[in-house]
């Protein structure tokens, strides 16, 4: 029982991470700036850090006294802003 429980949660960790890594716009800022990481886990981080400034961007973007606007870069996967 306890090792049909393990493989369970075990692919249901990876069905969440395969989830994740299929958001349309990462996958554009991927093909766009062709990044290819070294495993997961490089990969994730990556993601993660793309998450935290997608954030930043559509809220300034969403304010309307803003003067300007903001977008992603060939760099917006490398540091967690938040």
């Amino acid at each position: 029982m306890i090792k049909y429980l393990i493989i369970f949660c075990f692919v249901l960790i990876v069905s969440i991470i395969a989830k994740k890594h299929d958001d349309k716009h990462w996958l554009d800022h991927k093909s766009r700036y062709e990044l290819n990481f070294n495993d997961d886990i490089e990969h994730t981080n990556a993601y993660e850090n793309f998450k935290s400034a997608d954030k930043i961007i559509n809220k300034h973007n969403s304010d309307n006294k803003q003067t300007y606007k903001l977008s992603h870069s060939q760099f917006s996967h490398l540091i967690n802003i938040f």
